[in-house]
């Protein structure tokens, strides 16, 4: 199960929920539906992203159970049932809200590695709250390790995908391109063995 010591474990931050349930997005009337964190294990069937983060996870811990070793949340909060991704203004309304839940998150599940599955330039500023929360990721003072897994071609030229790695205290900060993005997903091995390597490489996992 998910370490209880300081400084253990993987958090994974997505951006938001996009229906963390796709069989049931709404929960049921009372709103009180608890997610069984083995849907994970189904969906990394269908879906890139949980494929990804059951790759990296099963590398540390039992990969029959991978789901039930790590914590995952995402940046947004509140969201749409449908589609899950919320609109300017629903952005504008929580946004001074997420940098202390997104601290208090990291202050009580105390994991050794935060993984942002973001990507490197999200148009709507997904990154914003964790800058405002570390400022030295943002300058990139705490930049320990950068690492290509993968390239396309796009209008201004060849572009990268990329994982970056900052080091705060004894905790690894990683951000990471989009597992189920049109130019993420021909790159999917590569995308595991180089977060892998990276968490391996950096921390005592």
């Amino acid at each position: 199960m998910y370490p209880e010591n300081d400084f253990s474990g993987i958090l994974i931050y997505g951006r938001s929920s996009n229906g963390w349930d796709r069989t049931c997005p709404n929960g049921i009337e009372d709103h009180r539906t608890v997610y069984d964190m083995r849907n994970m294990e189904i969906q990394s069937k269908r879906r890139m992203y949980y494929r990804f983060i059951k790759g990296v996870v099963g590398n540390f811990y039992p990969i029959d159970e991978w789901y039930n070793y790590i914590a995952i949340s995402n940046i947004t909060k509140i969201v749409f049932c449908d589609k899950g991704n919320p609109s300017e203004e629903l952005w504008d309304k929580q946004y001074d809200y997420l940098k202390p839940i997104l601290e208090k998150e990291i202050q009580i599940l105390s994991p050794k590695v935060v993984v942002f599955i973001i990507g490197s330039n999200i148009r709507s500023g997904y990154e914003s709250p964790i800058y405002d929360l570390y400022p030295c990721i943002k300058d990139k003072s705490a930049l320990i390790d950068k690492q290509i897994w993968g390239k396309y071609d796009s209008k201004n030229g060849e572009k990268y995908l990329t994982t970056t790695t900052y080091e705060i205290g004894k905790r690894l900060f990683i951000f990471t391109d989009r597992p189920d993005s049109k130019q993420g997903k021909p790159y999917i091995n590569n995308h595991i063995n180089t977060l892998v390597n990276v968490i391996k490489y950096n921390s005592e996992m």
